[in-house]
């Protein structure tokens, strides 16, 4: 067997490019916010690693990604407001992604599933929404090469932790 040893930067220049992701999340209620949408929290920006990007996101979600996909998993429900999403209530995480997104789809039949969508954000999506909560957020939230939306629905049951939603998505090259 014959091994070659390449230099750093021959190794970096053939590697894929880093992904940077970062997640806002809304909420919006009939009776809470009104039926506007409002900003609940933003992330800091990382690279998509092998590890969770976002542990214990809003307080609620471990969000882990890859270059194709996306698994939220709920760690803890102890600050919802009910365990289940009423009629006119809507969690919503706009996902930016530093490449493009072609397709992007909900895989999975897991409760959380059930009541999620999922949609394309087109480059230059811009997050304009309230701040009823007083995060003192930068708004609006740009999202330079698009992302994904993935909305959370009436109906869905936050009672059993460990539940994953689940995102396949196709970035433009």
């Amino acid at each position: 067997m014959r091994w070659t040893l390449l230099p750093l930067s021959l190794m970096i220049a053939c590697s894929s490019e880093p992904v940077d992701t970062f997640v806002a999340n809304t909420f919006e209620d009939s009776k809470i916010t009104g039926g506007a949408q409002a900003i609940f929290g933003v992330s800091d920006t990382v690279e998509i690693s092998g590890e969770v990007e976002f542990p214990g996101f809003i307080g609620f979600y471990d969000v882990d990604l890859d270059d194709d996909g996306m698994v939220m998993t709920l760690i803890d429900n102890s600050g919802a407001t009910d365990l289940v999403l009423p009629d006119g209530r809507f969690d919503r995480y706009y996902v930016s992604l530093s490449a493009g997104v072609e397709e992007a789809s909900i895989r999975g039949d897991g409760e959380l599933d059930t009541y999620a969508t999922v949609s394309i954000l087109d480059p230059g999506f811009a997050l304009d929404v309230t701040d009823p909560f007083k995060t003192g957020l930068a708004l609006p939230v740009t999202y330079a090469n698009g992302g994904i939306l993935l909305q959370i629905g009436p109906g869905a049951d936050l009672t059993d932790l460990q539940q994953q939603v689940t995102v396949d998505f196709t970035l433009s090259n």
